[in-house]
């Protein structure tokens, strides 16, 4: 069967229905653009502070073992949370934690609970760095000095998170290691000399899996499927449209049972003017 490629055919190869998707998904990148672009000038501009720099804002640490041989099975607790944020670059800490019994009848179990002043950009005390100082090959953290190792993902008690490493020289040459949440600078495990603490609760991190879209990115969302839904019916509609109008001018063959209802047609009007 040949086709006939007629001028109204080839006219409406790029039809002007087709432009105006092409305009309106241009837009909706556009505004994409520029909403993501004054969202992260924005937030940038609004808050100087680190994360962990929140009147609220607290860390629960699980730990076992020690630096002394004698407290093995040793296990306590750890909380740190930040009571105060004064606007001259320090922040008011409560530190409260415990120690239970290890395998040693005689190490008793000891309490600390502790009222404490830090400092925000080079913390001594809460154990986490500025974000910008982990674009950093060298820290210093609690005082220790510590190189980059990697950047991993990091499964501790409070779930998996994306972690840059650091390796410091303690007391007595021990190597310690240190893993930081990437997008907060807390501090995820500590570990060394046989003792080791983990993170096991914060409101300062949250582990990638059950990070959920920010009120920020739900719109933008919403507008990306809507706008593709919306092209998506546009171009079904058209292709439809010009298929059919094709159809009707003969440019493109019809579907056989098509043919036999026009053919049917044909038929019953030759017979009734040949009956008049």
């Amino acid at each position: 069967m040949k086709f006939r490629m007629g001028p109204r055919l080839r006219k409406s190869r790029i039809p002007q229905i087709l432009l105006v998707i092409l305009i309106f998904l241009i837009s909706i990148g556009f505004f994409l653009f520029n909403s993501f672009t004054f969202y992260s000038v924005g937030s940038t501009g609004s808050s100087t502070l680190p994360a962990y720099a929140t009147v609220g804002a607290y860390a629960n640490y699980t730990g076992s073992g020690g630096f002394i041989a004698f407290f093995s099975g040793v296990t306590g607790n750890l909380s740190d949370t930040v009571t105060n944020v004064p606007p001259n670059g320090s922040m008011d800490l409560f530190v409260n934690g415990n120690l239970s019994l290890g395998t040693e009848v005689d190490v008793p179990t000891s309490q600390i609970s502790e009222h404490l002043t830090d400092s925000i950009s080079s913390p001594k005390f809460f154990p986490a760095i500025p974000t910008q100082d982990l674009l950093s090959r060298q820290i210093v953290f609690q005082n220790i000095s510590c190189l980059f190792e990697t950047s991993t993902l990091l499964t501790v008690p409070a779930g998996s998170f994306a972690a840059v490493e650091y390796q410091g020289t303690g007391v007595n040459d021990s190597t310690l290691d240190f893993w930081f949440d990437n997008s907060t600078g807390l501090a995820l495990q500590m570990s060394g000399s046989g003792a080791e603490l983990q993170l096991i609760g914060s409101n300062i991190a949250r582990p990638l899996s059950i990070q959920s879209p920010s009120a920020f990115d739900l719109p933008i969302i919403a507008v990306f499927l809507v706008g593709w839904t919306v092209a998506g019916l546009l171009f079904y509609s058209v292709r439809r449209h010009y298929i059919n109008k094709s159809k009707v001018d003969g440019y493109l063959p019809r579907k056989e049972e098509d043919i036999g209802k026009v053919n049917k047609n044909k038929s019953k009007k030759g017979k009734l003017e040949s009956e008049s």
